[in-house]
């Protein structure tokens, strides 16, 4: 019986929406194509017109993505406000803008709306609405939304590579087959810090750094495993930080000898 392969991890992406031909209804494009010329490794940047259907689509099943969105809400034009969490949930400030929140007719507010309906949003959200000032007809940024593109690459960036840390469980065929130097070497590659080990039931890894890096970490266990290795599956969770230096390959751990030991402490 063939082994199924495990399911694609969909990378972090950024959304930048809007029209580029409507002035300052292109400020989320501007941003994605300022982002895009040096993303980090393993994050996808892409422009979309704030059709629903297309930003669902987009983000569904996504361990982060981040959207950013001309709006009109009455603030000063070149204004960012940043929303996550409660903003973002069901009578949030974004919710309560309704259409208002976005200088186009459809945008992040209805595909929220319409994701929720349909359990397709990402595990994490955020939003980044920049005041307009013009959304007449023509290209181009008015002069204080133009100013804040900067300011907003930043900010998507700090998002991207905040550090974290995570426990990993990979299962499979993943001992005896070089899994571990292979570890490794990707945390190497991608300047990740902790330490990998055998388990009775595959191999556990801690791995701490940056958010982006992380997920293309957590991508590239399956996808580019050794030939002889079989992933059957790549599980993580969020752990506290050590912040310590180096990624080191750790003895194995056998459960049966750390029930053991227990015992001998108690």
């Amino acid at each position: 019986m063939t082994t199924p392969e495990p399911e694609a991890r969909r990378p972090p992406t950024v959304i930048g929406l809007g029209n580029t031909y409507a002035h300052d209804d292109g400020v989320g494009p501007a941003v994605a194509a300022a982002l895009g010329a040096d993303a980090p490794e393993g994050i996808r940047v892409i422009e979309l017109d704030g059709e629903p259907a297309r930003v669902i689509e987009a983000w569904a099943g996504t361990p982060l993505t981040i959207v950013i969105d001309a709006s009109r809400s009455g603030t000063e034009p070149g204004t960012v406000r940043r929303l996550e969490g409660a903003d973002l949930a069901e009578g949030g400030v974004l919710a309560a803008a309704g259409r208002r929140s976005s200088s186009h007719a459809l945008g992040v507010a209805e595909a929220l709306e319409l994701g929720r309906a349909l359990g397709r949003l990402p595990a994490r959200l955020v939003v980044f609405a920049v005041e307009g000032h013009d959304a007449s007809p023509g290209p181009g940024l008015s002069a204080s939304v133009a100013a804040a593109v900067p300011e907003l690459v930043v900010a998507v960036r700090h998002d991207l590579r905040a550090v974290e840390a995570r426990r990993i469980e990979v299962s499979g065929v993943v001992q005896g087959v070089g899994f571990r130097p292979f570890v490794w070497r990707l945390a190497a590659r991608l300047g990740i810090s902790g330490w990998v080990r055998n388990d009775d039931g595959g191999v556990e890894i801690h791995a701490e750094g940056p958010f982006h890096a992380i997920e293309a970490f957590c991508r590239a266990l399956a996808a580019e495993a050794p030939p002889l290795a079989e992933v059957h599956g790549v599980l993580d969770v969020p752990v506290e930080r050590t912040a310590e230096p180096g990624f080191t390959v750790a003895p194995s751990r056998s459960v049966a000898a750390t029930v053991a030991g227990l015992a001998r402490n108690t």
